[in-house]
C-alpha cells in the first residue's frame, strides 16, 4: 500500500496559506476547518513550511497569547519532510515516528498534491490487516471443506479427528498430532 493509495480515498485537498498571517489567523483556519494543520505556501506556490495545533499551543506557551499577533513564518517548521505518491505506508510511519510529527504533505515534482496525517496512515493500515485476516479465514475454511490443513502441503491431507496425516495412519502411525 502506497500513498497515492490513500490519497484516492481521502481526496487530494489540502488547505493552505501564506507565511504573513498571523497565528491568530491560523488558530481560525484550523477551527474552520476541523484539521489539525496548515500547509504554508511560498511565493511560488511552493511548501514553504507547515504549523501544526501542536506548534500552536507551543508559541501560546511559551510566550503567552500576545504570540498571536505574530506572522506564522516565525513559528512554522520550515524544513518540511514530504513524502511521493509511490512511497510506501511503512515510510510514512517511520518518518512521522522518527521525526515526531503527524501530517506529511505529499510533492511531485515541486507541486503539492495532498496531505496525509498518522490518522489516514493507521486507517489505512488497520484495512490492510482485515483484508489479509478475511483472505486468511476464507482460505482456512476452503482448506477445511476440502480436508486439508492451511500450513500443511496440500499433498498431506489432516484427519479432522486431529490424529495426524492420512499418510500417517497408513503407516500404522497415529502418534503425530498437530
Amino acid at each position: 500500500m502506497n500513498v497515492a493509495a490513500i490519497l484516492r480515498l481521502k481526496g487530494r485537498g489540502v488547505v493552505t496559506t501564506t507565511k504573513d498571517k498571523s497565528l491568530l489567523d491560523i488558530a481560525k483556519l484550523l477551527e474552520q476547518h476541523g484539521i489539525g494543520c496548515i500547509v504554508i505556501e511560498g511565493d511560488n506556490g511552493k511548501v514553504a513550511g507547515i504549523v501544526s495545533e501542536r506548534d500552536l499551543m507551543r508559541a501560546i506557551g511559551q510566550s503567552g497569547p500576545k504570540v498571536l499577533k505574530e506572522p506564522v513564518s516565525d513559528f512554522m517548521t520550515k524544513t518540511v519532510v514530504t513524502a511521493r505518491e509511490a512511497d510506501p505506508i511503512d515510510r510514512l510511519m517511520s518518518e512521522m515516528t522518527t521525526h515526531r510529527f503527524r501530517h506529511m504533505p505529499v510533492v511531485e515534482r515541486g507541486r503539492l498534491m495532498g496531505l496525509v496525517s498518522l490518522g489516514d496512515v493507521v486507517k489505512m493500515r488497520i484495512a490492510e490487516v482485515e483484508m489479509e485476516t478475511t483472505a486468511t479465514r476464507e482460505y482456512a475454511g476452503y482448506c477445511q471443506e476440502e480436508g486439508y490443513h492451511p500450513i500443511l502441503p496440500q499433498s498431506m491431507p489432516h484427519t479432522m479427528a486431529g490424529l495426524g496425516t492420512k499418510a500417517d495412519q497408513v503407516e500404522g502411525r497415529s502418534d503425530v498430532s498437530y
